[in-house]
């Protein structure tokens, strides 16, 4: 066994622990090489590994993620005769589509088609010069009502 196998080997276990805690509120960031890194982990040998993998690109995989799952889920590769690790594509797949659908729309700004007509909305533009003098105007203040008085 070369030395860069065996270093996988002795690691194997220790990655695949910390693949199984990744969560949605455990989320790491990874730049792309990590990524891939992370999709290249589902074309090994090692079921439990390849489960740990797809439990882990659930909640941090994107785009590049989606092509390697995808085969998986529809039962080539490692799949072939694992329905386990088929049934763990698919509903990665599912889970990562619809998380990367999420971001997409949270990535636009919703603003109103018109302009709200109501005279009691809070925020609206000014239409005309303010009779009141700035200096009378409400404004906020720190501390509590009785060091205001």
């Amino acid at each position: 066994m070369n030395s860069k196998k065996a270093q996988i080997h002795r690691w194997r276990p220790l990655i695949k622990e910390q693949l199984l805690k990744v969560n949605g509120e455990n989320r790491p960031a990874l730049d792309f090489l990590q990524q891939s890194q992370l999709s290249g982990f589902l074309i090994t040998e090692n079921r439990d590994f390849i489960l740990a993998s797809l439990n882990a690109l659930k909640w941090v995989g994107d785009e590049t993620s989606l092509a390697s799952i995808e085969v998986l889920s529809e039962g080539y590769g490692r799949t072939r005769n694992d329905n386990q690790v088929q049934m763990a594509a698919i509903d990665t797949l599912s889970v990562l589509k619809s998380r990367l659908e999420e971001k997409e729309r949270s990535d636009f700004l919703l603003r109103p088609s018109v302009a709200p007509v109501e005279p009691d909305s809070f925020l609206r533009p000014v239409s005309a010069p303010s009779q009141e003098e700035p200096a009378t105007l409400l404004r906020a203040v720190n501390g509590s009502s009785d060091e205001v008085q």
